[in-house]
């Protein structure tokens, strides 16, 4: 089996995780790290404004800023901005390609201008192994 053959016509809705949490562009890396990246066991986190998505912050993002300053960067200043949004009902796959294309490693998923989930590569690493262990 390949990915293409797994992900092609299965919407992104399916694939998505939606149980994820956001954080305040306000945050400061040193509150990001202490009270996300060791507490929740996920690698991407959208970054979001009056509860709208900006950005997304990941392990790579930290990794470019001195932990001797990571008590007064904060998260809007260092995050990855947000190029594309992917709809629900979108083809995996064709998300997944667009997802290839821009180099980034997650998109936020709307419906009517409200996040409802994130499409990332954990997400779809899950769902690949899902298929391939129960085919």
């Amino acid at each position: 089996m390949i990915i293409k053959d797994i992900l092609e016509g299965v919407p992104v809705s399916q694939v998505m995780k939606k149980d994820f949490k956001s954080v305040n562009e306000n945050l400061t890396i040193a509150k990001l790290f202490t009270d996300y990246f060791l507490h929740y066991k996920q690698d991407n986190f959208l970054v979001t404004k009056n509860k709208k998505p900006k950005g997304i912050i990941n392990p790579s993002c930290l990794k470019k800023i001195p932990k001797s300053v990571w008590n007064k960067v904060k998260v809007k200043n260092c995050m990855l901005p947000i190029l594309r949004t992917v709809d629900l009902k979108e083809d995996s796959f064709k998300a997944l390609m667009k997802m290839s294309e821009e180099r980034i490693s997650a998109m936020p998923v709307v419906r009517k201008d409200k996040l409802v989930g994130i499409f990332d590569m954990d997400a779809i690493g899950k769902f690949l192994r899902l298929r391939i262990e129960l085919d």
